[in-house]
């Protein structure tokens, strides 16, 4: 069985990698600030949470599928830590439209916000699936 928490993090920051490489190249060369850093790292963390807790169960997604603080997100991982991984008990359509509509929000754009939510979902449910 994979561990919630360790996954939570580990695709944290991957998430927040693939919304880093979205910027273009000169932004990423002049270097990101501490301030965006954290943002890009909040980010990822509003997308990631919301899709693991729909591998733990509907109520546990019902709570969380939008994170809107740090607080939340500090709660639901706490929440996460406990929990054991299932098959998905949400469809992917709906746990995805808060989080992209959340991205969208932020001023990411469609086509990223869209890529990134779906990419993170793909790999989550891929290592959810080889450790059942």
């Amino acid at each position: 069985m994979i561990d919630a928490a360790q996954l939570v993090q580990q695709e944290e920051e991957t998430t927040s990698r693939e919304l880093t490489d979205m910027l273009e190249p000169g932004e990423r060369a002049e270097g990101l600030k501490a301030v965006e850093l954290a943002l890009l790292a909040f980010l990822g963390v509003k997308v990631v949470v919301p899709i693991v807790c729909s591998f733990v169960g509907r109520e546990l997604w019902e709570r969380y599928d939008r994170i809107r603080s740090r607080s939340q997100a500090r709660e639901a991982r706490e929440e996460l830590a406990d929990q054991a991984l299932s098959k998905a008990t949400v469809e992917p359509a709906k746990v995805l439209a808060p989080i992209i509509e959340s991205l969208l929000e932020e001023g990411v754009p469609a086509e990223q916000a869209a890529r990134i939510a779906e990419n993170t979902y793909r790999r989550i449910s891929e290592r959810v699936a080889t450790h059942e």
